[in-house]
């Protein structure tokens, strides 16, 4: 089953989106991103549309295909929030060698230190004067936070943070933490960057909580050291992020979510 992304030309949507991929179930772990994004809404963060469908590719059917968002003015619209810009680190300079790394000179941490900060819609971005100047804003919290420059509430809502931290060790979602794949929306009411879970890749297992490795020191593959201590040193995050770890183990809370969801899970089991 090939991956596509498509763009609905004109003003054309889709069950409300212009831009979104479709793929294999299986590349984001069947159900489980599906009831990632799920929770992620429940708790009020701004969450992909996420789901399942009966795809025919020029007259051939190809069976159940996962059918994920992409980032754009259609995905703040539909979580209620003001348009923004969505940015990310640049992480090409990781995956593609030939662009900086090629001999390997630059450790893991140098890449996140030097990535660029980038814009989804980046044409659309720098055309609107508004939206470019909030990407400007986004983009210099961005740098001076990871520089430590400045303080994590002072860049972002730290309780969402903590949530989305929480969420994350819940459902072996560590994969959407990572500096590379976080993605953050720049509220321009309040001025500050809010993550957008996404790719969570929690059909694995954890080790152990991510505050734990954090401590111990166990650096994965993808993981730097200085992207975690921005949040696990700072003493206001990891109240919270231990508190909502507490509410979200709960067996009262999980039984009352699955509950909520349980006819449209049963429904996708039946898909897959």
């Amino acid at each position: 089953k090939w991956s596509y992304r498509i763009k609905i030309k004109g003003q054309g949507r889709l069950f409300g989106m212009k831009t979104f991929s479709i793929q294999s179930p299986d590349t984001r772990g069947n159900l489980n991103e599906w009831y990632f994004h799920k929770l992620l809404k429940h708790e009020g963060f701004i969450a992909l549309r996420y789901g399942f469908i009966n795809l025919s590719e020029n007259g051939n059917l190809k069976g159940i295909y996962a059918i994920e968002e992409s980032f754009d003015k259609q995905l703040i619209e539909f979580n209620d929030r003001r348009e923004g810009p969505i940015l990310k680190f640049d992480e090409s300079i990781q995956i593609d060698k030939s662009i900086i790394n090629q001999y390997r000179k630059y450790s893991k941490e140098d890449i996140f230190l030097i990535s660029k900060v980038n814009v989804f819609k980046t044409k659309r971005t720098l055309k609107n004067p508004i939206l470019y100047d909030q990407f400007k804003k986004g983009k210099e919290l961005l740098n001076k936070l990871r520089l430590r420059a400045i303080t994590l509430s002072e860049v972002m809502d730290i309780d969402k943070a903590a949530r989305l931290f929480a969420i994350a060790d819940l459902t072996g979602g560590h994969h959407a933490v990572n500096w590379k794949n976080v993605r953050f929306y720049f509220n321009p009411i309040v001025g500050k960057l809010e993550f957008i879970g996404f790719d969570s890749n929690s059909v694995f297992l954890i080790s152990d909580l991510y505050y734990n490795k954090w401590i111990d020191s166990q650096i994965g593959i993808y993981d730097v050291l200085l992207w975690k201590n921005i949040f696990f040193e700072d003493g206001d995050f990891v109240k919270l992020y231990f508190k909502h770890l507490k509410r979200y183990g709960s067996p009262i809370f999980l039984e009352q979510f699955n509950q909520k969801i349980k006819v449209d899970m049963q429904l996708n089991l039946s898909y897959i």
